[in-house]
């Protein structure tokens, strides 16, 4: 395999532990419960600042859109390794995104208004 450029193995359990970290200070983040599921040397080949960020906003956003009337309000994060690939699931029990917005999360600068 040739050297694909700004791309890097990455050990995801230990990105997603260093994102934790890193947002365990932000608003409510105390009153979420951060679970990594990921398993122990899952490694993907990727640029780590592209998957970082995408991680960082997911999760900062599951923090921010948590749902306060849960009992035990979480974001759990976990994968499924496939062939030459790991499916990266992030799972919450927060307010949830409207399925007429769910088509439109990944475009750039497309928010959802706080009524939705």
């Amino acid at each position: 395999r040739g050297q694909e450029s700004g791309k890097e193995d990455i050990d995801l359990m230990l990105l997603i532990n260093e994102i934790f970290e890193e947002l365990k200070f932000a608003r409510d983040a105390a009153t979420v419960q951060l679970q990594n599921q990921i398993q122990p040397g899952s490694i993907v080949r990727t640029e780590p600042a592209q998957l970082r960020i995408i991680l960082a906003n997911l999760i900062s956003n599951a923090i921010k859109y948590h749902d306060p009337h849960k009992v035990n309000p979480y974001i759990r994060l976990r994968s499924l390794p496939g062939a030459g690939y790991i499916e990266i699931f992030v799972e919450d029990n927060g307010i949830g995104i409207a399925a007429e917005h769910l088509n439109r999360i990944f475009d750039a600068h497309y928010t959802i208004a706080a009524s939705s």
